[in-house]
């Protein structure tokens, strides 16, 4: 039998229309599978919302047993239905209950109520993706007969009034499902009672279907034109989230749902390689974040949460768009502010400890930089030069330990020190005022919020909220890397979503951990520099943006953020904010920054990355394209054996620059990653 194979359906919606032409070119019918090809699940694979049906028949009072454990009995009792020795595998939820009634002792009246709240749940759950109406649209055109052909176990009273609420049940389509003919797709016979009820050819159907085994293959072998969408299928990070539905009490499953759902109906502008990352680990941990910081928020009696710039700004507005929608009083606000604006106005003394923020990762800056966060001028560097001996030394020459150390003994030599904590004492007025009017300082439970790092920020406010505040503030951070800080009365007030190698209370980080959230946090703006108070309020001065940020297009990176938020089901039954999605969205984040795809890697590594330093640090594409050249010069010298090159610094992506170099240079890389694994082992 001749095989009408007509291919592969595209993952992006707009596409479609002209491949739906081409793909039903000279047929009678239009044969659509169901699930996860016209509709899909706002919680995901199936067994993810038996959570969500667990917790709502036990607060009824229905089962006799756990949330927990009726969600597994319910999936393994469907896992026992398909793997019956019966070929056909049919089964209905009756079927299913009646199992699951004898697993956990259940009467036949106390049965039809559990597979009401079942129907309900599935009802709310299940939407058409954006190509499913264009499908309805070609048939009318065509003049082709309709017809929707699954394997499931649901109801077809069920699937009709579902399909009808979507406006996907015109008048004269059909519904084929196995569990209204005791037949399936997975042996053919379904596919052979839809050609004989239609009186049609094999070759004048055209079936499209997500399983590459049922929709495609089994089609195929019995003569009908197949095209497989593939689109529905979760891909690498979404199957990774939803794998955690257990441990994060079925929220993961929920923001993998969320990622395919935006990711089928997404606009073929949108760059390759951009739309997977951003739906599937971007979202899903800035979500997960922002359902943490709320989780601990109530648990505190907090009132207000503040989200410090920059790496604040697209959280701020992804709070502000979903804590709405979840009915909490918590309010979000976005904090103009910048270790530049902050810290040293906290400044009261010019010991190593209060300036610790500047001289931290002052090795290889140039000295103006450094000036520059003390506030004072470029004329200063003769001061240092003639301090050192060394007449050349101007505000770009580069620091060296040598020069950092005169520059910190001249920050404790009265003539700088009191220069400098005039300065503090200008810029302290300035920034109380700018406070006062954000309500910071007013005596409400409020939270500073920030990716994190060693903390001086949060250590810079949190000694102005305790001299001009009547509460002292809560931090949370995403995560806290170790200092030498002496002060650690307002570590205790710290919280941490991801570690905390302060304390030692997490495992450390996995390598490109902190490269991704300042990648999925970069700000449509420049650094604060500063504030001017004036009579129509205080005034908040800016650095320019990196142009590179406007070629990247940061604004619409943001807005598919915001999308995801808007399409989240907050306020369904699936959608629980207490699940923890802290193991699974860090796995989605390791994927994506250990194995990125080509495309990937191009869209990701032309971001203006900057190394988070306090001042105008320049920016730099995080990933670059090694030359053979380069790296045959790197294997000469020793420095990829002495573990030199490439860079593993956090401000680089060497995963990401393998992928955008030659195939030579990969191969060559990857000879030597071996053998520098194999002779560390020796060792």
């Amino acid at each position: 039998m001749e095989n009408h194979n007509v291919g592969t359906f595209p993952f992006r919606a707009e596409a479609l229309p002209a491949d739906m032409e081409q793909a039903a070119r000279g047929i009678s019918a239009l044969s659509l599978d169901l699930f996860d090809t016209l509709l899909f699940r706002a919680y995901g694979p199936p067994g993810s919302g038996y959570l969500a049906l667990g917790t709502r028949v036990s607060e009824e009072g229905l089962i006799p047993c756990t949330p927990e454990v009726f969600a597994r009995l319910r999936q393994s009792v469907e896992r026992d239905c398909w793997q019956r020795e019966d070929r056909e595998r049919t089964f209905t939820l009756e079927t299913i209950y009646a199992a699951l009634g004898r697993e956990l002792g259940l009467t036949e009246e106390q049965i039809p109520p559990l597979i009401d709240q079942e129907l309900a749940l599935e009802r709310i759950a299940l939407h058409p993706l954006r190509s499913s109406h264009a499908w309805i649209r070609l048939a009318h055109l065509r003049g082709v007969q309709l017809v929707y052909t699954s394997d499931t176990y649901l109801p077809e009273s069920f699937i009709r009034a579902v399909l009808a609420g979507h406006g996907l049940l015109p008048q004269g389509a059909r519904c084929f499902l196995s569990s209204h003919y005791g037949a399936t797709k997975h042996s053919g016979r379904l596919f052979d009672m839809v050609l004989m009820e239609l009186g049609l050819p094999a070759h004048a159907v055209l079936h499209v279907g997500d399983n590459p085994y049922s929709d495609v293959r089994v089609a195929r072998r019995k003569g009908l034109r197949t095209l497989h969408f593939r689109g529905g299928r979760f891909n690498r990070y979404e199957s990774l989230l939803a794998a955690h539905h257990w441990d994060s009490n079925g929220l993961t499953s929920v923001l993998a749902a969320t990622s395919r759902r935006i990711r089928c109906n997404h606009s073929p502008d949108v760059q390759p390689g951009a739309i997977d990352a951003v739906t599937g680990v971007a979202a899903p941990l800035l979500t997960a974040y922002l359902v943490w910081i709320l989780r601990r928020s109530e648990a505190l009696g907090l009132e207000r949460v503040y989200f410090l710039a920059r790496d604040g700004e697209i959280l701020a507005r992804m709070a502000q768009a979903l804590y709405p929608r979840l009915d909490t009083p918590l309010e979000a606000r976005y904090l103009l502010v910048s270790r530049r604006s902050t810290n040293l106005a906290a400044v009261e003394q010019t010991g190593e400890a209060e300036l610790a923020w500047i001289f931290r990762d002052a090795i290889g800056r140039p000295l103006g930089d450094i000036l520059e966060l003390l506030n004072l001028p470029d004329t200063e560097t003769r001061t240092v030069a003639e301090t050192l001996a060394d007449p050349n030394i101007t505000a770009r020459s580069r620091i060296d330990e040598r020069t950092l150390a005169t520059v910190r003994q001249l920050a404790e030599d009265p003539a700088w020190s009191e220069r400098i904590l005039e300065q503090a004492t200008r810029r302290r007025a300035a920034l109380l005022a700018y406070l006062r009017e954000q309500g910071v300082l007013d005596g409400h439970r409020i939270a500073f919020v920030d990716l994190g790092g060693v903390g001086s920020q949060l250590r810079a406010l949190d000694t102005l909220c305790k001299q001009h505040s009547p509460s002292r503030p809560r931090f949370f951070v995403a995560g806290l890397e170790a200092s030498s800080d002496p002060d650690h009365e307002w570590l205790e007030r710290v919280e941490c979503f991801l570690y905390d190698r302060q304390r030692g209370a997490t495992p450390p980080p996995p390598r490109g951990l902190n490269t991704a959230l300042q990648l999925f946090c970069t700000a449509t703006h420049g650094s604060v520099s500063g504030y001017t108070p004036t009579e129509n309020g205080v005034q908040v001065h800016l650095d320019p943006p990196s142009p590179i940020a406007h070629q990247w297009d940061v604004a619409g990176f943001q807005n598919r953020l915001l999308e995801f938020v808007a399409t989240l089901p907050a306020q369904g039954p699936h959608f629980d904010p207490r699940g923890s999605a802290r193991k699974a969205v860090l796995g989605a984040v390791t994927l994506l920054m250990r194995t990125p795809t080509r495309c990937e890697a191009k869209y990701w590594g032309q971001l203006p990355f900057e190394d988070g330093r306090a001042g105008n640090a320049a920016t730099q594409p995080l990933a670059r394209r090694y030359t053979l050249a380069e790296v045959a010069l790197r294997s000469i010298d020793g420095s990829i054996l002495k573990w030199r090159f490439p860079s593993l610094a956090w401000t680089h992506w060497p995963e990401g620059s393998l992928q955008l170099s030659s195939v030579a240079v990969r191969w060559w890389m990857r000879g030597l990653e071996r053998l520098r694994r194999s002779l560390a082992m020796m060792r």
